[in-house]
């Protein structure tokens, strides 16, 4: 079953997504500017994790509201970590957002369980 509610930070309300029962899992969709197209992918986990997906500031259902920049995708990706009520997650990401899932691990390495890197670009 899908649970799918807006999340509201200091400035901005993200949409959010959540399904299945387990080690909370963030897939991050490829962008920047794309909308959410996980949902296969979340469909294949969600029988042994909780997946939760989202939509960053100014794509699909989130609020357009700035800054738009790679450093506010960390912090609202780490803002809707302590909202679903987890210490750690697994964070994954496809394309671009592969590369935020990696910067986010490196980052904040001891809020992570593990990192799930579908297609990036590498490490630069």
């Amino acid at each position: 079953m899908m649970h799918e509610r807006m999340v509201v930070l200091d400035t901005v309300k993200l949409w959010t997504i959540s399904q299945g029962e387990g080690a909370p899992v963030m897939l991050c969709n490829g962008g920047p500017g794309c909308c959410d197209y996980l949902e296969p992918v979340a469909d294949m986990m969600d029988d042994l994790v909780c997946v939760h997906r989202w939509e960053q500031r100014g794509c699909g259902r989130s609020e357009a509201v700035p800054p738009y920049d790679h450093a506010t995708c960390l912090t609202d990706l780490d803002a809707l970590r302590t909202s679903f009520g987890y210490e750690r997650w697994i964070i994954g990401g496809h394309s671009w957002r592969a590369n935020l899932a990696l910067d986010y691990a490196t980052t904040y390495p001891h809020r992570v369980l593990g990192l799930i890197y579908l297609a990036g670009t590498g490490i630069t």
